[in-house]
């Protein structure tokens, strides 16, 4: 939302004394010592109902003229406002034919995004992050352009040189991860001293509702995971949690998107059975080798959290129906549950304290904490 840019930018400037009505001054090169670093999400797409506006990203990113422009993927999360990956990436390549300055991070492991290169304009450098070291020790770029995850080695290497422990990650799920190797990488295309870049790793604490760690028994982690590939990385990620703290089985509540339609809801639906069935393959071929290995099952419970959403989130019943419909196709069993406090009720009651629990979805999963404090006296 570009209103939000706007707030930000002149709530940073009045607090530090200065004229909002002078950004553009500011943010000329020889004056940029006045503040440090400006952060803005340019969302790839804006408009209402089916009503597109079109070039949002490079109209945006024109007139903020960064530094650093950052791609992490090409995603379906605007269902109504475009509707096909090739819509989506002409709109969030806008990031990249409008920086004329600084460098451009791509994620080298997404097609679509690697493909935005052929947009560099000249004189902007670009970065490359991946979780494929061979891959992207292979491209033909130079080795200060790459930064990557070593799967093997589990560190984060730059220039030929680990510089971050999977341990001293703040998160590790391997979305997570992708976030952390583009937030470095455009912090050295600003030319961040990589000692900084690594102490502000180390030391970051995370937003609310980012695989935020509410309880230790059973474990619950809660996301704000809203779209087809946020949910998969995330239930994986939570998956991944259980097999290496080795927990039992994993429960995930997932919140049904109110007035989002049929589309959107449709592709979550779809997203979290096939994670679920990918998963459940997983552990099967595991104890199929191993036939010690622990049987993991996944249960999932739905919300519509009608006690708690306001009417711009209420979930309509076509909304379920098609939420519902394409479990059923995939032959996912689930619970549903109108009210959240009921869906979380249920869940805390039938986990057991060596299970693993994840919250999901947007609004309708916003006031899960608060609600889990009600329930468990905590």
């Amino acid at each position: 939302d570009p209103m939000v840019a706007k707030l930000i930018s002149e709530e940073v400037l009045a607090n530090q004394g200065v004229d909002p009505r002078l950004f553009n001054f500011i943010c000329d090169i020889p004056n940029k010592e006045v503040f440090d670093y400006l952060v803005i999400e340019v969302s790839e797409v804006q408009g209402w109902g089916t009503d597109l506006m079109k070039n949002h990203a490079l109209i945006m990113s024109s007139a903020i003229n960064p530094d650093v422009g950052v791609v992490t993927n090409v995603a379906m999360d605007h269902i109504g406002l475009v509707n096909s990956i090739e819509d989506v990436f002409e709109e969030t390549s806008g990031v990249v034919k409008a920086t004329n300055k600084g460098g451009i991070v791509l994620n080298f492991d997404d097609e679509n995004v690697l493909n935005m290169k052929q947009f560099l304009n000249d004189g902007v450098d670009a970065y490359y992050t991946s979780m494929e070291k061979e891959q992207i020790e292979d491209y033909d770029v130079s080795i200060d352009k790459k930064v990557y995850f070593d799967r093997y080695e589990k560190q984060i290497m730059y220039n030929g040189k680990a510089i971050l422990s999977f341990e001293e990650l703040p998160f590790t799920g391997e979305h997570f991860i992708r976030n952390i190797l583009s937030a470095i990488s455009a912090c050295i295309s600003l030319e961040i001293p990589i000692e900084d870049i690594v102490d502000g790793v180390k030391t970051y604490r995370p937003l609310s509702r980012r695989f935020t760690r509410l309880y230790d028994e059973p474990i619950v982690i809660d996301d704000f995971a809203h779209n087809p590939d946020g949910i998969k990385n995330t239930v994986r990620a939570s998956y991944d949690l259980a097999e290496q703290l080795d927990k039992n089985d994993l429960y995930v509540a997932c919140a049904i998107r109110g007035s989002r339609g049929e589309t959107l809801n449709g592709l979550n639906s779809e997203a979290l059975a096939e994670v679920i069935k990918e998963l459940r393959h997983r552990n099967d071929d595991l104890i199929e080798k191993d036939p010690s290995a622990k049987k993991r099952k996944i249960y999932l419970t739905l919300s519509s959290s009608v006690d708690l959403v306001d009417h711009l989130n209420f979930v309509e019943d076509f909304e379920k129906d098609i939420f519902f419909a394409k479990l059923d196709e995939k032959h996912i069993k689930y619970n549903h549950f109108e009210k959240l406090y009921d869906a979380l009720g249920y869940i805390m009651e039938t986990a057991d304290k060596d299970d693993v629990v994840l919250l999901i979805g947007a609004q309708g999963m916003d006031p899960a904490s608060d609600v889990l404090k009600d329930i468990l006296g905590h």
